[in-house]
């Protein structure tokens, strides 16, 4: 029984802590003015957590035993910026340069692979 309660425990923290990283505040940062323009800082944030126990006997039969535990797990990104002006609010994407980079190379590596089997099959060939 004791096990129950504190996994009932631990999920409840668990829980609590979702609830306080989950809100509007964590998403959309302080606004902050700069040259008369108010900027919005905007992130995108997954979670999640979980919390499990047990109880039981050793792999032989020798001895019992009881144990809980929890996780909790959270990812966060920037998106970019609202520019909010007294006619207009703009939105400014942060570029994630790795992203690019990563998928440049993908590219490459299939126009590479593409091009070496493009030489085979009738390119070159006369008459």
């Amino acid at each position: 029984m004791a096990a129950n309660q504190a996994t009932a425990e631990a999920l409840s923290q668990v829980t609590e802590q979702l609830s306080k990283s989950g809100k509007v505040e964590a998403v959309f940062g302080e606004p902050r003015e700069l040259k008369g323009h108010v900027i919005i800082p905007v992130a995108d944030i997954a979670g999640g957590g979980g919390a499990g126990g047990g109880q039981g006997t050793g792999l032989k039969g020798e001895g019992e035993g009881e144990g809980s535990g929890a996780g909790l797990g959270i990812k966060t990104r920037p998106l970019g910026w609202l520019i909010v002006d007294d006619d207009q609010i703009r939105w400014r994407p942060v570029i994630d340069t790795m992203k690019i980079i990563t998928w440049a190379g993908a590219i490459a590596l299939i126009v590479v692979l593409m091009g070496g089997k493009g030489r085979k099959h009738g390119r070159g060939r006369k008459g």
